[in-house]
């Protein structure tokens, strides 16, 4: 794959499963390093582990006068689990550097991403039952909306085999870097290579208040497909190094109800989707259909920013 160099994973280290009770590392964090750590062996990537102990001013204070006073303190405890977890990722063979933060675990990530130039960021989801629940509020969101690279929402287990990558497509912006990126990736595992594009229909609804009968209709629909269907393979063939091997989607509906779907008729093992978020627009969402994608997607996502350009 070769596509990145310097990978940074976020780890929660301060939930009550690890750090307060001393249990085992929780489940959404084993899938963020399992999967940091392959995307970094299959690149030659460096990796950079990091955490946050996200708790108010006053804690910090307490917390960094006893570590003044050489007291044993939580940022200890952090460091010295971070670390453990370093010396296993360096037993396979990676260049491994770790940092313990204080603050929002999302705005730790977009610092260290902006201080050194990282390319992808790795983020843990919660369990399948609570992703819908939770998913609309966590770190995870708030890093696809706003941190300017690449970001991997990694799905609970260790399994890296995969046999169907989606890429869904519109013709905007953002359709190079997916394909590309996309592309890339399953010749890289030996994956077929899904590429979907939802055609939009809404005009419908507009000539139908008119009164347009069937015929016109049908008319409608089969000029919106052609000239889709059109666009669509000279996307392909504009993008992709071999746009003969990607099997081809042209679905109806609403794009989020094309992705879900086709993601599970085919059991797809990554879904590698574009935003056009606005990184540096605090409050800005990703739209309906991303946010839809991110609630229900039972499976890993890779998202792509679109590609700088002079």
């Amino acid at each position: 794959m070769n596509r990145f160099k310097n990978v940074v994973v976020g780890i929660d280290l301060a939930g009550r499963e690890h750090l307060v009770s001393g249990r085992g590392l929780g489940r959404y964090s084993r899938a963020a390093i399992a999967k940091a750590v392959w995307v970094a062996q299959r690149n030659g990537a460096r990796l950079h582990m990091i955490t946050s102990l996200d708790v108010d001013a006053h804690a910090e204070e307490l917390i960094r006068r006893a570590a003044d006073a050489g007291r044993a303190t939580v940022l200890d405890t952090a460091k010295s689990r971070l670390e453990d977890l370093a010396t296993a990722a360096r037993g396979a063979g990676l260049t491994v550097t770790t940092d313990v933060q204080f603050g929002h675990p999302a705005a730790c990530l977009l610092d260290d991403i902006e201080q050194n130039g990282r390319d992808l960021v790795v983020i843990g989801t919660r369990a399948r039952g609570s992703l819908a629940r939770r998913l609309l509020w966590s770190t995870a969101l708030r890093m696809i909306v706003r941190a300017p690279i690449a970001a991997w929402i990694a799905r609970e287990g260790p399994d890296h085999a995969f046999d169907n990558v989606l890429a869904p497509v519109d013709f905007d912006d953002t359709a190079q870097e997916v394909l590309t990126l996309a592309e890339s990736f399953a010749r890289d595992v030996g994956a077929q290579l899904h590429v979907v594009h939802a055609i939009d229909f809404s005009a419908e609804n507009v000539l139908r208040a008119g009164d347009a009968d069937e015929a016109l209709i049908a008319e409608y629909h089969a000029q919106r497909e052609a000239a889709a269907s059109e666009e669509f393979e000279a996307l392909l063939a504009r993008h992709l190094k071999e746009p003969e091997s990607a099997v081809r989607h042209l679905l109806a509906g609403t794009p989020a109800d094309a992705i879900l779907d086709l993601a599970g008729r085919l059991e797809a093992d990554l879904v590698v989707m574009g935003t056009r978020g606005d990184h540096d627009t605090q409050h800005r969402l990703l739209g309906d259909t991303a946010e839809r994608v991110l609630t229900h997607l039972d499976t890993s996502l890779l998202v792509a920013k679109p590609i700088a350009r002079d």
